[in-house]
């Protein structure tokens, strides 16, 4: 991991005092677009590595990013934020595609701990914060899973477990965060479903008793602001109220003004996505006892509001 990164990486800085120097990995994508601006706003100094050059604000610019990141780039900042990650449901899982949702993942953050690890301690961050997925406890009907609960088995699950692990190689300091279904009308789950209601087509998944463990964007983005000073922990990234699927379709459906009584067949779903649609007919209840703990405040605890406050964006 030496060598150098053409272009250089680009400094957004803010005119005034910044709380932190932060190392920003996988910034352009859902999460992280977002995360941006809510750490500029902060005050605090970012350099942005991406590979996805064409999806960079204007207004932020932003870098190339391999996985062979230049250790000198990674000197004299405060905190590393590893977001980067291929999208786990945007393409069928062929064993190639396994071998770069793992590439992308545990590879990339091997590298990145061992080129952080090779600094000398003076200008090494001091702080990693690595993302990581709710997929990590697996699937079930009846568990509750918390921060405390093990891994499960399946391929997500070991797919978050050694990811994890790889980021616990870090000789400073490590927070995880285990993301929920993120809610957001430029990207992910709900920009995939929004249209199907539209249509008079939306309903619950299979049988609909499978729960679904979701988060407003906002409040994923303020919660990993909030990692960069809260103890080094592993926090769930999920609002308080899990809800099963036919519960979501429905406040879905009520907060659009249609109707939710069009199942989509769990056989269908397997003909079409295969392996993935194990993951959206058994679901999973995760719990964010961390930060409940700690007395953190979700701006959404429900699900209406949650969705009330981005349908409100697009009128």
């Amino acid at each position: 991991m030496s060598g150098s990164i053409d272009p250089e990486p680009v400094i957004l800085e803010r005119k005034e005092p910044y709380m932190s120097k932060i190392f920003l990995i996988g910034g352009t994508g859902l999460v992280g677009t977002k995360l941006q601006k809510k750490l500029l706003e902060n005050g605090h100094t970012l350099t942005v590595y991406s590979r996805r050059r064409k999806n960079l604000d204007v207004q932020t610019h932003g870098i190339t990013m391999t996985d062979q990141i230049h250790q000198d780039a990674l000197a004299h900042h405060d905190v590393v934020i590893n977001l980067a990650g291929a999208g786990i449901f945007d393409q069928a899982w062929t064993k190639s595609r396994k071998l770069e949702l793992i590439r992308s993942r545990v590879t990339l953050t091997q590298n990145l701990t061992q080129a952080l690890n090779r600094l000398e301690e003076s200008v090494r961050p001091k702080l990693l914060i690595q993302i990581s997925a709710v997929g990590y406890y697996g699937t079930s009907w009846t568990k509750s899973f918390t921060e405390e609960s093990p891994a499960g088995d399946d391929f997500l699950a070991v797919l978050c477990k050694d990811w994890e692990q790889a980021a616990k190689g870090f000789l400073g300091k490590v927070s995880v965060a285990r993301l929920g279904i993120v809610l957001s009308l430029d990207g992910g789950m709900l920009k995939k479903i929004q249209p199907l209601f539209r249509l008079l087509l939306g309903g619950p998944l299979d049988s609909g008793k499978q729960w679904i463990s979701w988060i407003h964007i906002d409040d994923a983005v303020d919660i990993l602001a909030y990692m960069l000073t809260a103890a080094p922990q592993t926090y769930n990234l999920v609002a308080p109220q899990t809800v099963r699927q036919e519960a979501f379709a429905k406040t879905l459906g009520s907060q659009m003004g249609r109707p939710s009584f069009f199942p989509t067949s769990g056989i269908l779903l397997r003909f079409i996505l295969g392996e993935r649609a194990h993951y959206l007919v058994t679901g999973q209840k995760v719990l964010p006892d961390a930060l409940l703990k700690k007395g953190y405040h979700f701006k959404f605890t429900t699900l209406k509001d949650a969705f009330s406050a981005l349908l409100k964006t697009q009128s």
